[in-house]
């Protein structure tokens, strides 16, 4: 059986949602140990930096997102979070975000997708993803506590 395809970070190919197995035999005996490989499926979490944003306690919304991030280790999902700034640098972010590992799902948060002002900066979002990480399912959450809900529809 040929190995299962590696990324360029050596991890799992997206879409490999199921468990890889990989045989290897001791020696020359074929009857040698079964390593079962299983993929830890990963998510993105796209949304605003609270602390950029005026008016808003930046502290107590990051400690909610930091909460949510832990809560994927929880369920077997790796995950990430980009936080941007809305200001030169956000399309950079995104796709820095985007192509530093192969992503199962993006989750674009509501800070990003539901004010109408945002809503040019919400279309380059999901046109970066399509662009970047054309294998990963895009989801939405709510809230900033409801990121696994919104990946584990995905996964």
């Amino acid at each position: 059986m040929p190995p299962p395809a590696l990324g360029p970070e050596g991890g799992m190919q997206p879409g490999s949602r199921a468990v890889d197995v990989l045989a290897f035999s001791a020696g020359r005996n074929s009857d040698g140990p079964l390593i079962v490989l299983q993929h830890m499926p990963s998510t993105l979490v796209l949304g605003i930096d609270p602390h950029t944003v005026p008016g808003m306690d930046g502290d107590a919304l990051r400690a909610v997102l930091d909460k949510e991030l832990a809560r994927f280790g929880e369920h077997g999902i790796d995950a990430s979070m980009a936080l941007i700034a809305l200001d030169d640098t956000a399309e950079s972010t995104v796709i820095g975000a985007l192509t530093a590992h192969a992503w199962d799902v993006v989750v674009i948060g509501g800070g990003i997708r539901k004010p109408e002002t945002l809503l040019v900066f919400f279309e380059l979002v999901v046109n970066l993803v399509r662009r970047h990480a054309p294998a990963a399912a895009i989801a939405f959450n709510t809230s900033g506590g409801d990121s696994v809900e919104a990946a584990r529809r995905w996964l």
